[in-house]
């Protein structure tokens, strides 16, 4: 037990001690050490590669000492004549000379059909008893028959193996003439091989530490770059928590700038938080305030206080159109801080779309006449029913023809319909104002954001909550809002509704 709790705590110094080593020094670390290995394994198949070239040198160089052997005998050995005279126009061509300096070829030898040796020009004695076996064994001499070609190999102690590669000679009459053996030493072969390693060998470690140095110094720089902005935004964010102590991490800078930004977002939900809290409790405060005021107006404009000039009647009109819409402002304010608690309910039932775009239409026909603006109804017959909270849809179609109408000038039109889609109700509001730009259309729908250069062509401008309320209000019923729009050709908010199940039965 007590030998688990060391290992324990070596473990637990092991990654301290490693938390606390720089991001530079880690990436730069396990690049290098990753460079490094791809270099090893590359540098074994490059052995690998050099091991095979030789033996494939070695044995080409072989085969074509033999087929140059093959073709000397071909041309200057004659069955007719006796072997004496055949050996020595053989010598005269100076074919003995094709395995001088040739210390991996064991020997070389040409044979007749019956396994009789006529011509031995190399020999190396130790090898003489495989030389003398001249006995072709069935499947060498089918292998010779069908292709011209054969290879077998023999084992020797201490010389160790060696290849034998076979030729069959034919002569002008397509009669064999006989068989042309060269024994290759395996030996030599990889004498020849281990050179080539060892050569190969010194010269790979200088190349792995090289190109190993060279890499670490670029990827220590190349993380030094990446680093910097890290840095940048970890000391932004200690800043911002009011940290003020050192910059310098004590831990690796993605480590601690995730701890940090978990403190930062503990912070802004607090100050979320802390908004929602004052702002619900400002709006309900002017709220009673408001609504005196708009009493009051009203009690004053009906004659509660007798006859009213008409310069006084037009100063109350002003006061209570304002009144009505700081109100309206409250109860959207009120409105969203409900949603952020998740304190808004919404009652789904079956919506009569028809009857509810008339109904928000028939609210803004008396404005619509004093403003001069022209309001519209386009309802497709098959868009008839959705699935909603229909006092939630009609606020959210009350504040996008109030929108419309503030922004459409006099004589322009401002259309209410719905279309029915595959499995929703789409509604929408269209006016003739100034429109949207299209890079704006996604940031109308974000709090407090007005479009710049576009000022209302009547009563005073918003302030941005609105769309940002009805964008809640439709997703909360698992529909969609979205802007659509041209400068200067008006404007389109739609948004859509689950349509209503027919059941068939």
């Amino acid at each position: 037990m007590p030998g688990k709790i060391q290992d324990l705590t070596r473990a637990r110094t092991l990654l301290a001690a490693w938390e606390s080593v720089s991001l530079r020094t880690k990436v730069t670390l396990f690049l290098t050490v990753y460079i490094a290995g791809t270099i090893a394994v590359v540098s074994g198949v490059v052995l690998h590669l050099e091991n095979q070239r030789v033996l494939v040198e070695a044995r080409g160089e072989a085969d074509a000492i033999l087929r140059d052997f093959a073709k000397t005998l071909y041309g200057r050995w004659n069955p007719l004549k006796p072997s004496p005279e055949n050996r020595k126009s053989l010598e005269e061509s100076g074919i003995r000379d094709q395995f001088y300096n040739k210390p991996n070829i064991a020997y070389s030898a040409f044979q007749d059909s019956k396994g009789r040796l006529l011509y031995i020009p190399r020999r190396i004695p130790t090898f003489g008893w495989i030389l003398d076996r001249t006995t072709i064994d069935a499947v060498t001499r089918r292998k010779l028959a069908i292709t011209g070609s054969a290879t077998r190999t023999f084992y020797d102690e201490p010389e160790g193996a060696v290849v034998e590669y076979l030729i069959q000679i034919r002569g002008k009459n397509e009669k064999p003439m006989g068989v042309v053996r060269l024994g290759l030493r395996e030996a030599r072969i990889r004498h020849t091989l281990d050179e080539s390693t060892r050569q190969t060998l010194w010269k790979l470690p200088l190349l792995i530490v090289s190109i190993t140095l060279v890499s670490a110094l670029i990827v220590f720089l190349l993380a030094a770059y990446l680093e910097s902005p890290i840095r940048a935004l970890h000391l932004r964010a200690r800043q911002l928590l009011g940290d003020k102590g050192d910059s310098r991490d004590r831990k690796d800078s993605l480590a601690q700038l995730h701890q940090e930004f978990e403190g930062i977002e503990k912070m802004v939900q607090g100050l979320k938080q802390n908004r929602t809290e004052l702002v619900g409790t400002i709006s309900h405060d002017l709220r009673s305030p408001i609504q005196s005021i708009m009493g009051y107006i009203y009690f004053l404009r009906h004659g509660g206080a007798g006859p009213l000039a008409p310069e006084v009647e037009r100063y109350l009109g002003l006061i209570d159109e304002n009144a009505e819409h700081f109100g309206t402002f409250i109860d959207n304010v009120l409105d969203l801080v409900r949603l952020d608690r998740n304190r808004l309910q919404l009652q789904m039932v079956p919506i009569a779309v028809p009857e509810l775009v008339q109904k928000s239409v028939d609210l803004f026909r008396p404005k619509a006449v004093k403003d001069k603006l022209k309001l519209a109804v386009a309802v497709e017959p098959d868009a008839a029913s959705a699935v909603g909270d229909a006092g939630r849809v009609l606020q959210v179609l009350a504040n996008l023809i109030a929108n419309a109408m503030k922004f459409t000038p006099s004589g322009g039109t401002i259309t209410v319909g719905a279309v029915n889609r595959e499995d929703s109700v789409e509604l929408f509001v269209s006016d003739s104002g100034p429109g949207i730009p299209k890079e704006k259309q996604a940031l109308v729908f974000q709090e407090f954001y007005q479009v710049p250069d576009t000022d209302p062509a009547r009563g005073p401008k918003g302030l941005g909550i609105g769309l940002t309320l009805c964008q809640r209000l439709i997703e909360a019923q698992g529909g969609r809002i979205w802007a659509e729009g041209e400068p200067g050709k008006g404007a389109t908010i739609r948004f859509t509704l689950p349509r209503q199940k027919v059941s068939v039965g």
